[in-house]
């Protein structure tokens, strides 16, 4: 293995775990503390709006490393399906939240820290969610995958001619 090849696969890994690993933490205890703490999920929501930023972004760059990754070794190994399945499916929803995340934040007033439509800001928060648990999975299953796609029992067949 070339040092640009575990470069590459180390940083792939390491994104995907350190958004996968803070995304998890953030919605399983940052979340309800912070409701705890502020007597209020709207106030929570306001932390969260916040947050999302840099999840989204760390997300995007985790996601775009393993794509380097599963590209670079597509003729060393045999991708999975299931891999490009859920690598597919963690962008989609990505992108997908970064727009359902606009659409939310424009059904803010931001400096009164006010919902201006309850009822169409919490649709748009339950689909919201929905992407951000098949982001999640998506993500899961790579973490547990991808260093399988990056082994190969069979060396890789190198063509003289390119």
């Amino acid at each position: 293995m070339t040092s640009t090849a575990a470069i590459r696969r180390t940083l792939a890994h390491l994104l995907l775990a350190l958004w996968w690993g803070g995304f998890t933490f953030y919605t399983t205890v940052v979340v309800s503390v912070g409701t705890a703490v502020l007597h209020s999920a709207t106030k929570q929501g306001f932390i969260t709006l916040q947050v999302t930023h840099y999840l989204n972004a760390l997300a995007g760059l985790a996601l775009a490393a393993v794509l380097w990754e599963l590209w670079a070794r597509r003729k060393a190994v045999q991708v999975r399906r299931l891999t490009e399945i859920a690598w597919l499916v963690a962008v989609l929803a990505l992108l997908a939240q970064v727009v359902v995340h606009g659409r939310m934040t424009a059904l803010l007033d931001v400096p009164h820290r006010e919902v201006l439509d309850e009822g169409l800001f919490y649709r748009f928060h339950r689909l919201y969610l929905c992407l951000a648990s098949a982001q999640w999975l998506g993500s899961t299953i790579l973490l547990v995958a991808l260093p399988f796609t990056s082994c190969s029992s069979n060396p890789p067949h190198h063509d003289p001619a390119g």
